[in-house]
């Protein structure tokens, strides 16, 4: 899959999806539930690395 094709398939993803957004003008998620790449105050830690958050 192209980078092109990427691009929009995630696209297409997100449409389908009540809990996704890009950041405003870019093709970067923001967030995608139960995930978010914003800081909130729901930390999500794996095998006692915490470099995640949730919604």
């Amino acid at each position: 899959m192209s980078p092109e094709e990427a691009r929009q398939a995630q696209h297409k993803a997100a449409e389908s999806s009540i809990g996704c957004w890009f950041a405003k003008d870019t093709d970067y998620v923001e967030s995608w539930a139960p995930f978010s790449n914003l800081p909130t105050q729901y930390l999500v830690t794996i095998d006692g690395e915490q470099k995640w958050y949730g919604q």
